[in-house]
């Protein structure tokens, strides 16, 4: 897709998103983990993220007033993934204590990218992989979806 393309919200992400979201809600982001062996390497993980987002339209859009007024949906196309790689390495209970943290940021709808990769290593000499978004982009089964796709 060689350009941005518009879609309107649907009546229940319309719904949804007057009631619940909003543009810079925090209430609802999502998160999922993966934890990868010490024989994978950043740059495999990093490729598979490339792959998962050219695959899913959801992790290239974004939500936006349009021009009209209207709410719309703006699917990007794809691009370089922007991960964010962590230099200390984590136990577990440090890990948790950092998605408790993140999901507490707000997600910018309008701006993107939607998606927040970060990556980090384990105490135990592994990778661990976070993804965080919000719940509007992506729900429980396209969470599904990700989680085996990355495994």
């Amino acid at each position: 897709m060689p350009e941005d393309m518009c879609v309107p919200f649907t009546s229940g992400q319309l719904s949804a998103w007057l009631l619940f979201y909003g543009p810079s809600s925090d209430r609802l982001t999502r998160w999922e983990r993966w934890t990868f062996p010490e024989e994978v390497s950043r740059e495999t993980v990093v490729e598979a993220v490339r792959q998962v987002t050219g695959c899913h339209e959801a992790l290239r859009t974004t939500a936006r007033v349009g021009a009209d007024g209207l709410m719309e949906q703006r699917i990007h196309p794809v691009g370089p993934v922007d991960m964010e790689h962590l230099d200390q390495v984590f136990a577990e209970d440090e890990i948790i204590e950092l998605i408790r943290r993140l999901v507490k940021e707000p997600i910018a709808m309008a701006e993107g990218p939607l998606p927040r990769w970060i990556m980090g290593r384990t105490d135990t000499g592994g990778l661990f992989l976070l993804l965080l978004l919000h719940h509007f982009v992506l729900g429980s089964r396209g969470g599904k979806a990700l989680r085996d796709e990355l495994m």
